[in-house]
């Protein structure tokens, strides 16, 4: 009888952890909107949702292309960790940084982050924006 209310209990646990899986994807935790700029131009300006947890990697990573750089700081498919835990973007869809002589400065509400692409917190109504900038450059 033990083993029977048991599995009983674990199963509808498993079907509960399911379930709130499921809602996730009804609603969201706010939404961002995200600009991708060429350094001429912009070529990308959509809005996206976010869940609680979520970063402004997670969102780019899941709803972008992206390349990032490989430990050789090479364009990668892959988005590994690398610079102080925070993957370096070359790319965002058909626009490349080179990362020596450009790269995708991050401007959010356009004030300059400092912080690595997985470290910055998403807030209901944030504007991001990856701009290309030339090393050296203003």
């Amino acid at each position: 009888m033990k083993k029977i209310v048991l599995t009983f209990v674990v199963l509808l646990s498993f079907v509960g952890l399911f379930l709130l899986l499921q809602n996730r994807g009804a609603e969201n935790d706010g939404e961002v909107i995200i600009i991708v700029h060429d350094g001429e131009k912009v070529v990308l300006e959509e809005t996206f949702s976010y869940y609680q947890g979520d970063t402004l990697f997670d969102l780019v990573n899941e709803h972008l292309d992206l390349v990032c750089a490989n430990s050789s700081y090479k364009p990668s498919e892959e988005c590994n960790d690398l610079l102080l835990g925070s993957p370096v973007i070359l790319g965002i869809n058909d626009v490349i940084t080179d990362w020596t002589s450009s790269y995708f400065a991050i401007y959010i509400n356009d004030t300059y982050s400092n912080l690595g692409v997985d470290m910055i917190e998403l807030e209901d109504g944030d504007v991001v924006r990856f701009e290309v900038q030339e090393v050296g450059g203003e």
